[in-house]
C-alpha cells in the first residue's frame, strides 16, 4: 500500500511538473525568438557596417522595399518597389549612389513580435547638387521567421526635391 501511495504521489509529481512545463515553453521558446524590432535593428546595423551580405541573408525572398513611393520617378532614383534579398541591395545602393550619409538620429522605436516601427531625423547631402536634404523620417517593417518581408520608409520627398533641384 506503501508503494502504490508513493508511485500515486510520483505520478501527481510528474503530471504537476509536466503541465506546469507545457505552460512554461511557448514563452520560453517566444522569448528567444527576436522580435521584429531587434531584427530590424540588426538588419540596420549590417547596412550601415556596410555588410550587405549580412544584411540580405535577413530578408525574405518575397520581402518588398519602398521609400516613400512605390511607383518609380527618374527624379528620385530612391523611389519604387524592390522585391527580395536583391531588392533590399538595390534600394539601399540607390540611397547611397544619391546621398552622401550625414547624421541619422533615431528619436524612438516600438514594434510587437511582426511589426517595428522607428522615427526620428536625418541629414544627408544630396550628391548631385551638393546640396543638404534634412527631414524626418519613420520606417515600418514586418517580419516572420526572422526575415524582414517588409520595410516602408518614410521621408520629406519635397524636401529632397527642393535639395535636389538646388543650384550651388
Amino acid at each position: 500500500m506503501e508503494e502504490k501511495i508513493l508511485n500515486n504521489s510520483f505520478a501527481q509529481t510528474v503530471f504537476a511538473t509536466t503541465a506546469a512545463l507545457s505552460l512554461c515553453l511557448p514563452a520560453l521558446a517566444q522569448a528567444e525568438q527576436a522580435n521584429a524590432l531587434d531584427i530590424t535593428q540588426e538588419f540596420l546595423g549590417h547596412i550601415f557596417a556596410s555588410d550587405m551580405d549580412a544584411a540580405a541573408a535577413m530578408v525574405a525572398e518575397e520581402a518588398v522595399f519602398v521609400n516613400t513611393n512605390p511607383a518609380t520617378n527618374p527624379s528620385n532614383p530612391m523611389h519604387g518597389t524592390y522585391t527580395g534579398p536583391e531588392g533590399a541591395i538595390a534600394f539601399f545602393g540607390a540611397f547611397g549612389s544619391t546621398l552622401e550619409a550625414g547624421a541619422f538620429n533615431v528619436s524612438g522605436t516600438f514594434g510587437d513580435d511582426q511589426n517595428a516601427a522607428m522615427f526620428g531625423t536625418f541629414s544627408h547631402t544630396v550628391r548631385a547638387t551638393g546640396q543638404i536634404f534634412a527631414s524626418d523620417w519613420a520606417l515600418i517593417a514586418e517580419t516572420e521567421d526572422g526575415l524582414i518581408t517588409a520595410y516602408r520608409f518614410y521621408e520629406d520627398s519635397e524636401a529632397f526635391a527642393i535639395a535636389n533641384n538646388a543650384k550651388e
